[in-house]
């Protein structure tokens, strides 16, 4: 009794330390979040993990459980030797005990292949219900189906696969452990009720496998025959045609296996599983072939150049390129590695910084209280957080990876490792295009781009990231593209219009510019943004504890004051 309470006090503490653990990343990821202004993406992102994980943990729970529960009744009852002293006697093992065991194994099936559920995005990409207004020749789907729902029906599928692959492999195991499946005279000996079970599982795979060439139909139009996945005419009039064809075929085999296997024609099951392998290889074989055959077909290519031309279109370019450009190399770069000595967020940055609260541009969750230091602490496994002494408000800065954080507040799209460093006076912005990207988009041309196949790539908009307070600001190309506008509509308040930003961009250049005095003509308008903007650098040097930057700003604010026309 005592070993026993033990043990469940262990597992209680286990169970409490996980359930913790949670809780604090739950809760700091949301206040990193808020801080940032971007608390309606994080509620997207918690609700679609939430869905995801709970309704594959479900599914997955209940299809082995109930496979697991048919391996149980198959079993009628288990008897094992046991002995007391010098009494020897045998012992049924309870059947609520062969009930907690299947429920414990499908709940760890569940566990385990939750690691192969779709992520959080492809849900949140479905959820901004992007559309083209375009619609493909061969299914007449939008072409919204294709970048934003096929990806996430194809994980899906592995998820699937997986599940029942395992469930599979557990239950032939169980029986073979039982004298229901057992090699005996040279022969694999299976009792009836086996039979029907494995009848079921083989009539399931079955269906899988017509849900993947039902996949691989739509995905025929990104991933064709030709030379960098072109749609030939060999894949529209033979292949395409023969994905239909095998799906129906493949349905009609998983009712003809199941039902044989059940009214026990054995004979009948294994020549349809042969036919349909036969059938799948022969397509797989004749392909090439037929592929190689062929000739170009003009019509097929002008249609992949015109798809092309929209997957891939141009992008302009921000005045502040041209000024990178046309800049010299050495002194912008002195001046860029002298800011980034002095900023939180840069390429490649690491851990954590906790900066006084008395500059209130750092946006960062407050680490004030005694509830938000444990929590970050034990996020953070640093108790050197529990002993901050910092007046003020202060504040834990976290992700401090410039493509991490750019990345985490636009994750639906593709941030490569490429960056401009701009200053607006003598304050570093990163500036780091996203892109709209697509594996599957219809009969346009496959590009490797950053060492991934894409066949869509287009300029989404551009991440304009302060160096010190590390505020993201999302500026949209003017491309037009579908999937940005979508997300931009579902998260507006993460965005700034081109217009909004227009002045404020043009201000943006290679060098710094110290702060000149006000011409005389200058309006109170003026006048008070300047003296704010000073102000506000003033906070961020002390965030920082920079008196050097802190004495510049300060000077400036002298100048344009003592200048102020009267």
């Amino acid at each position: 009794m005592r070993k026993r309470r033990l043990a469940i006090a262990i597992a209680s503490g286990a169970i409490l330390l996980l359930l913790g653990r949670a809780f604090v990343f739950l809760y700091t990821d949301f206040v990193w979040y808020e801080s940032l202004g971007a608390a309606p993406l994080w509620r997207e992102k918690a609700l679609d993990q939430l869905l995801i994980f709970t309704g594959g943990f479900t599914g997955a729970f209940l299809f082995a459980y109930l496979n697991l529960s048919a391996v149980r009744h198959s079993i009628i009852s288990l008897v094992l030797p046991r002995r007391i002293a010098n009494v020897e006697f045998a012992e049924a093992v309870p059947i609520r005990l062969f009930d907690a065991t299947a429920l414990g194994i499908a709940a760890l099936i569940a566990l385990a292949t939750t690691a192969a559920l779709p992520p959080w995005t492809d849900l949140a990409r479905l959820h901004t219900g992007a559309r083209f207004g375009e619609s493909d020749p061969y299914h007449q789907l939008d072409l919204a189906f294709y970048t934003s729902w096929l990806p996430l029906e194809m994980r899906l599928h592995t998820w699937l696969i997986v599940v029942v692959t395992t469930v599979t492999l557990v239950v032939v195991g169980l029986y073979a452990l039982t004298p229901s499946l057992r090699w005996s005279d040279g022969a694999l000996r299976v009792s009836g009720y086996v039979r029907r079970h494995f009848g079921v599982l083989c009539a399931v795979l079955l269906l899988m496998v017509a849900w993947r060439f039902r996949l691989e139909s739509y995905a025929l139009l990104s991933e064709g025959s030709g030379p960098a996945g072109a749609f030939t005419a060999v894949d529209d009039r033979f292949v395409l045609p023969w994905y239909v064809g095998l799906v129906i075929i493949t349905v009609a085999a998983a009712a003809v296996v199941g039902w044989s296997m059940w009214s026990g024609q054995a004979t009948i099951a294994f020549g349809v599983l042969t036919l349909v392998l036969l059938l799948i290889a022969g397509v797989q074989l004749w392909r090439p072939i037929a592929v190689g055959r062929a000739g170009p077909d003009a019509a097929y290519e002008s249609t992949r150049r015109a798809f092309t031309a929209r997957a891939f279109a141009p992008t302009g370019s921000d005045t502040a390129d041209q000024l990178v450009a046309d800049s010299l190399p050495a002194a912008a770069d002195r001046s860029v590695a002298a800011a980034e000595s002095r900023a939180l967020i840069a390429p490649g940055a690491s851990g954590y910084v906790v900066v006084s609260g008395i500059g209130r541009g750092v946006v960062a969750p407050s680490v004030a209280s005694v509830f938000s230091r444990l929590a970050h602490a034990w996020r953070e496994q640093d108790g050197r957080v529990l002993r901050l002494d910092r007046p003020g408000d202060p504040r834990i800065v976290r992700v401090r990876d410039l493509y991490d954080r750019v990345h985490r507040l636009g994750p639906v799209f593709s941030v490569l490792e490429e960056h401009d460093a701009l200053f607006h006076m003598d304050t570093l912005y990163w500036v780091v295009p996203v892109y709209s990207s697509s594996h599957f988009y219809p009969l346009s041309e496959r590009r490797q781009i950053a060492d991934t196949a894409r066949t869509y790539f287009r300029e989404a908009g551009r991440a304009y990231v302060h160096s010190v307070s590390g505020r993201v600001t999302f500026v949209p190309s003017d491309t037009g593209d579908p999937l940005a506008n979508a997300w931009r509509r579902r998260f507006p308040s993460l965005f700034r219009s081109r217009v909004q930003t227009a002045a404020w961009r043009r201000e943006l250049t290679p060098l710094p510019r110290p702060v000149l005095p006000l011409p005389a003509e200058a309006d109170d308008t003026e006048f008070h943004s300047t003296v704010r903007r000073l102000y506000l650098r003033m906070q961020e040097a002390l965030a920082r504890s920079d008196l050097t930057a802190f004495g510049q700003a300060f000077d400036s604010l002298g100048i344009v004051l003592r200048d102020r026309p009267r």
